[in-house]
């Protein structure tokens, strides 16, 4: 009897956690972030971006899905870098530098920037990356590495966008 006992506590305890999950998962969802569309820039939800979006972050901002750095307005050492505070991601602060894809640190429009991304598919391996980026009118493709992905739950850090 004792045994029944603990096994219905314990399952109304999982369902209980389960809806606060559930909660709390929309609450984030529904955050809003910088959607560049065309020449204007609008707050979309979350949970509407789409793969090939443009996401506009700016200091302070967390990062709402994986992306790739295309440009930030940080110029170090020849290249574009900002840096990225890891907490929501790895649990403990750590900032990370991430630098801007070669191929885009110098469109001034990345609207009218012209290319694809190849990329391996999601995994749980949070330190590994690989991905490649090739313009039109290039002939070699720019490799990708976790140097140029800010994870989702990341907080931009030092950089102004």
């Amino acid at each position: 009897f004792p045994l029944f006992i603990y096994t219905v506590i314990f399952i109304f305890k999982e369902i209980y956690i389960d809806i606060i999950r559930k909660r709390e998962f929309r609450q984030i969802n529904q955050r809003l972030t910088t959607l560049t569309l065309k020449k204007d820039k609008e707050q979309t939800p979350w949970q509407d971006l789409k793969p090939g979006d443009f996401v506009t972050l700016y200091n302070g901002d967390i990062c709402p899905a994986d992306i790739v750095v295309l440009n930030t307005s940080l110029a170090k050492g020849g290249g574009k870098i900002c840096w990225v505070d890891t907490q929501g991601v790895e649990g403990f602060t750590s900032y990370d530098m991430k630098r801007a894809v070669q191929a885009t640190r110098s469109v001034r429009n990345l609207l009218a920037f012209s290319g694809w991304l190849t990329y391996e598919p999601p995994n749980g391996n949070i330190s590994r990356f690989k991905g490649f980026i090739k313009t039109d009118g290039s002939f070699y493709n720019e490799q990708l590495s976790i140097d140029n992905l800010i994870l989702r739950g990341s907080v931009i850090k030092n950089t102004d966008l």
